[in-house]
């Protein structure tokens, strides 16, 4: 085969340049073409790494920040532990509209915001299947940290994102299975998606949103005033249906979440 190929190519060739040329430099089109399917899979790993590895320098900033803030005591792992408590406090208050628990846990701004986000999501089948308690929280990752002054008095303001991941069958009872699958199908119906094309072996709830958490800066108190929510946003929803038998799965997501 390559006897035929070199010969096919010498019939070609008038001179003895164009020969040497040949040889120096052949046809390596499919070699480039290789190349490059290799080297992808490879670019998006890297891609990926250097995106995690931003996100946890960011992560690092914004705990240094804190510790220089408030006290050289500064516990990251307490204050991890307690923003997870404080957003599963704001999904259960959300989800069953108390607006008690919502103005105990917030400032006067984000309780107002945030209660007017009950209203408004009481239509709103996914948001209803938002049950998320600590252990559900995959991630929490702090994105800034600022100081402000309102009205003569300092506050540190921290913006952080969650992931939170859980499976429909976690649930301890059966009735909440169940309600949590008749939601699902009233998404399924709301979205215009047939629920008999999908793999319904297991179904699983995945959600990032946004929470700012604020803070009275008082240098003269021992204990200053605790954390309190000032903002918080749903800006992604995914429902995941997985079969682990066949390894397929579907994912469908809600484009412009509330």
């Amino acid at each position: 085969m390559f006897v035929k190929f070199m010969c096919s190519q010498l019939s070609t060739i008038s001179t003895p340049r164009k020969f040497n040329n040949l040889l120096r430099y052949p046809n390596t089109a499919w070699l480039q073409q290789r190349r490059i399917s290799y080297h992808n899979p490879r670019r998006r790993g890297v891609r990926l790494a250097l995106v995690q590895w931003i996100n946890g320098l960011r992560s690092r900033y914004c705990m240094w920040k804190l510790k220089r803030l408030l006290a050289p005591n500064f516990d990251e792992l307490d204050f991890l532990f307690g923003a997870r408590q404080a957003a599963t406090i704001i999904i259960k208050a959300v989800h069953e509209s108390d607006w008690n628990r919502i103005r105990n846990c917030c400032t006067d701004q984000g309780s107002c915001a945030i209660y007017s986000l009950c209203q408004s999501q009481r239509s709103i089948h996914y948001s209803k299947l938002l049950r998320f308690e600590s252990q559900h929280l995959c991630q929490v990752s702090p994105t800034s940290v600022k100081k402000q002054c309102e009205d003569g008095r300092n506050f540190v303001y921290v913006n952080l994102v969650f992931v939170g991941l859980r499976n429909m069958r976690d649930f301890a009872t059966q009735s909440e299975q169940a309600e949590m699958l008749q939601l699902m199908r009233q998404l399924l119906e709301q979205s215009q998606i047939p629920d008999h094309n999908l793999i319904i072996q297991q179904r699983i709830v995945l959600s990032q949103f946004a929470l700012t958490l604020r803070r009275e800066l008082k240098q003269s108190q021992p204990n200053p005033q605790e954390w309190l929510v000032d903002f918080y946003k749903v800006f992604g929803f995914k429902l995941v249906n997985y079969s682990p038998v066949t390894l397929e799965y579907r994912i469908i997501e809600i484009v412009k979440p509330v």
